[in-house]
């Protein structure tokens, strides 16, 4: 539940409370989805360390008066070898751990007299399956965000609250965590067209854990095509920085990412493949 679905935003050093763009959006907050303007899909494919990967896809609808969105992303934990539960080097045989989310989506934006106002709910479903053994809890996501001027937004949202999960006799909370952020565009020239450089950051808190993480991201874009994008992570032990690119060809965007993690983990490969938006 901590992998971010969406090659951009992992690109943007993790950044996304209110940056982030097309379906996948609602990871980081609800709201932003409303902010699309015809059907969205995006699908994204995410090698981890080791064998581990993540996949995802999110779809997204906008009404007359709401937009409706969903979203599944899976977590693949590899094999693993099956051991019984004395000391021995014996292997009885592999497994393999999964993890899903479910999403369904909310959001509606208003337009005041002074800027532009999104909020959005998701309910969520979570499943997750080691062995024989299960688990699943249900949970909610709520966001709001500003956009005062054309250049300028905020953002804020509550991500992961819900109930207990349980395997066997073992529970844990989920990851609860608040977010809150901001992005500016700086335009380069006085016609706000390309090329333009986008500065964001987040503050995220998780709850149980008592972590305050500082994510910030920069993506420079090129032209109405092409961008080129890094980020950087302050308080994150495994990893602090990650850079990518992306590209628009016709109307579906490609998106990749770059992670170097320490500690002898390896690399991680971030790939998203979106459209209509």
């Amino acid at each position: 539940m901590k992998i971010i679905p969406s090659a951009r935003e992992q690109a943007m050093g993790g950044a996304g409370v209110i940056s982030a763009l097309g379906p996948q959006s609602m990871y980081y907050n609800p709201a932003l989805t409303s902010s699309l303007t015809s059907f969205a899909a995006n699908f994204n494919y995410a090698k981890w360390f080791l064998d581990m990967y993540e996949q995802s896809v999110f779809l997204t609808r906008p009404f007359n008066n709401f937009s409706l969105g969903f979203g599944i992303v899976n977590f693949n934990a590899g094999q693993l070898e099956h051991r019984p539960d004395y000391p021995t080097e014996a292997i009885i045989g592999e497994f393999n751990p999964n993890d899903f989310t479910f999403y369904l989506n909310f959001s509606h934006k208003l337009v005041p007299e002074q800027g532009v106002i999104g909020l959005g709910a998701s309910g969520r479903f979570y499943y997750s399956k080691i062995l024989d053994a299960t688990a699943s809890a249900i949970g909610l996501d709520a966001g709001v965000f500003y956009q005062p001027v054309s250049n300028l937004r905020f953002g804020v949202s509550l991500l992961n609250w819900g109930t207990e999960m349980k395997y066997v006799s073992r529970k844990f909370s989920l990851p609860t965590r608040f977010l809150a952020g901001a992005d500016y565009l700086i335009a380069l020239n006085d016609k706000f067209t390309s090329p333009q450089v986008k500065l964001t950051a987040d503050l995220s808190y998780l709850y149980y854990d008592k972590q305050l993480n500082l994510n910030s991201g920069l993506e420079i874009i090129i032209s109405n095509n092409y961008f080129i994008r890094t980020g950087y992570r302050l308080n994150d032990p495994t990893n602090k920085f990650s850079a990518g690119f992306g590209l628009i060809v016709k109307n579906f965007r490609i998106e990749y990412a770059y992670t170097p993690y320490h500690l002898d983990l390896g690399t991680g490969h971030h790939l998203s493949l979106g459209l209509g938006y």
